[in-house]
């Protein structure tokens, strides 16, 4: 293998310099803002975050061991109480450690949801978009779709591209207007606004930035 990844960058070729099996396939992945963290998202709903080891005079190394962490992007009941495709992965912030990164999740399920890195605990969860995987294209089969959701700089607001055509924007903060809030669940937010797309002309978006 060493010296086949050796006559690939002889060719001036890209070769890997660390491998790590993730027992799935990934769909999605970002890095952290200091390089010190990848996140991969898998097909079946699993989110795996990895330090990445960068010694002094070494090329950079995934740490397979100790350094993963593994948890199912899912809800606590009802139909999406299974993991479901993540199609997007967003990092702000540092290491697994930094206590204010945060890693913004999009799922097959008209699901965005904001984690807090550090514990992976729930931030907020965002819906009111339409995201099956799929678009009808003129009677043709379906056409796969891979939504990813944004977060803009400054963390305030996430924006999500939508299969009905349109563009729907949420305050980052949890909205008091949602009628979860009286049932006591203070971490969603259902009201997004909403900009349609295809009235200027536009089909189906998969990316904002």
């Amino acid at each position: 293998a060493a010296a086949a990844a050796a006559a690939a960058a002889a060719e001036g070729q890209h070769v890997p310099m660390s491998s790590v099996d993730t027992r799935g396939l990934v769909t999605a992945l970002a890095v952290s803002d200091d390089g010190k963290t990848l996140a991969a998202g898998l097909f079946e709903g699993k989110c795996m975050l990895f330090d990445v080891v960068v010694d002094k005079g070494r090329d950079p190394r995934i740490e397979d061991t100790g350094g993963r962490r593994i948890m199912t992007i899912r809800s606590t009941r009802g139909k999406n109480a299974r993991g479901h495709k993540i199609t997007g992965l967003e990092y702000s912030g540092g290491g697994k450690k930094d206590p204010e990164a945060r890693l913004l999740v999009t799922t097959v399920d008209s699901r965005v949801r904001l984690y807090r890195v550090a514990d992976m605990t729930l931030v907020c969860k965002y819906k009111g978009h339409l995201h099956q995987g799929f678009v009808d294209s003129d009677g043709l089969a379906p056409v796969p779709t891979q939504i990813r959701a944004q977060m803009s700089h400054d963390r305030s607001l996430i924006a999500c591209p939508s299969e009905d055509g349109t563009l729907c924007v949420w305050t980052a903060q949890p909205a008091p207007s949602s009628s979860l809030w009286r049932s006591g669940r203070k971490d969603r937010n259902s009201a997004p606004h909403r900009l349609s797309l295809r009235a200027a002309g536009g089909g189906a978006v998969s990316s904002v930035s």
